[in-house]
């Protein structure tokens, strides 16, 4: 499977949960407007929470929904990936004259596919289970109650802050990580109580799982073969903490104390997580030679550092890297997916005013995208910025 027959299977589940969201947003902005036409007589709790249970009940279903198609699609990403990984590991065999029995029969990756499946498959559960769709929509049916119940003149003008800032957030998690090292069986709790919007959970979740498996089976095979050292690949935009350690060669004991502790004592981000792209790859010392040379790793890096006259006002060393420029770019790009869906929701709604703000927003966003893309000459990803519906 490519990478691009991956993203593409990506964008599928995200789609699916994306649905979810626009469902929430249009269902919860019709009712909290609806209600703006009735009066204080006419309000009555107990039928407001009666169409919000029925309206959550619609949206709980279409995350069970995404969730049970996806864990299907995402077993299959799985597979494929450990497939090329298995593939990729042959020379390390042959080198050493050890038969590489057929993936079927590795017991050992047999158990990784079904173990991080299960385990993707669960996170995604708990995802679509612990969601906000309760607490937020029951916040906006009591503000909306109660300012009905005082009379407020301009309901809509009063209701619409509060009702965007709930379109802002749309449906959102609150993480916790579970961490387990690599090589030591190290395993850590902890949680971060970041809150992450659905569609980012999700994709998170995703790229984590298939980083997981990839390594999982690179450890697998280094194991069978004999591995006695590690290589890092190596990428352009990279962030400053995995910039000494990226292309490089480690013997074992290079690797724990260069690579290991520092990520399990929190000075740099563990490698494959937290948006890391980075891969650990087995090697035989003396036998693999190096990817990359040092004039490739320096060029790199130099790219990754190499400051970016973004603002007018401010010297060049006040400007971003041009790693920063791209963590920029995806920060946009999220908002430009959230934007898009409550102008889905407003479009419904027919809210003449919300839709030309939503409008205008995204255009800003937009352009603000274009100029770090073009300045810091970092290519776009406008798969990143669809969302379902009109997106």
């Amino acid at each position: 499977m490519t990478q691009k027959e991956l993203e593409k299977i990506t964008n599928q589940i995200l789609f699916r949960f994306q649905r979810a969201n626009e469902t929430y947003i249009d269902l919860m902005t019709k009712h909290i407007l609806d209600n703006g036409r009735l009066t204080a007589s006419d309000i009555n709790r107990i039928e407001q929470y009666r169409l919000m249970g029925a309206n959550i009940d619609e949206i709980e279903g279409i995350l069970a929904d995404a969730t049970n198609k996806s864990i299907k699609d995402i077993e299959k990403m799985y597979v494929s990936k450990m497939d090329d990984v298995y593939k990729g590991q042959s020379k390390y065999y042959k080198a050493k004259g050890i038969k590489q029995v057929p993936l079927v029969k590795n017991r050992r990756a047999v158990t990784l596919a079904r173990t991080v499946a299960k385990r993707t498959g669960q996170t995604l559960k708990n995802i679509s289970r612990t969601t906000s769709v309760y607490s937020q929509y029951k916040a906006m049916v009591d503000e909306s109650i109660l300012l009905v119940s005082q009379g407020v003149d301009n309901y809509e003008r009063v209701i619409r802050t509060k009702l965007n800032q709930a379109q802002q957030k749309g449906l959102f998690v609150k993480t916790r990580r579970t961490r387990q090292g690599r090589y030591r069986g190290l395993t850590q709790r902890y949680d971060s109580g970041l809150e992450r919007r659905l569609d980012s959970a999700i994709r998170l979740n995703l790229t984590e799982g298939i980083k997981q498996v990839e390594q999982g089976m690179l450890d697998i095979t280094g194991n069978e073969f004999g591995a006695d050292g590690y290589e890092i690949d190596a990428h352009a935009l990279c962030g400053a903490d995995h910039i000494d350690i990226q292309g490089r060669q480690f013997t074992q004991e290079e690797f724990r104390i260069e690579v290991e502790e520092p990520s399990e004592n929190g000075d740099i981000r563990p490698i494959g997580e937290l948006n890391c792209t980075h891969t650990v790859y087995p090697i035989l010392l003396g036998i693999s030679e190096p990817t990359y040379s040092s004039e490739e790793l320096d060029e790199m890096n130099a790219l990754s550092e190499e400051k970016v006259k973004l603002y007018d006002d401010k010297p060049m060393d006040k400007q971003p890297s041009r790693y920063e420029c791209s963590q920029k770019m995806r920060a946009l790009e999220t908002n430009i997916r959230t934007e898009k869906e409550i102008l889905n929701g407003v479009l419904k709604a027919n809210d003449t005013e919300a839709i030309a703000k939503s409008r205008k927003k995204i255009k800003n966003y937009k352009q603000k995208y274009d100029i770090i893309s073009k300045t810091a000459k970092i290519d776009k990803r406008p798969e990143l910025m669809r969302v379902y519906g009109k997106g």
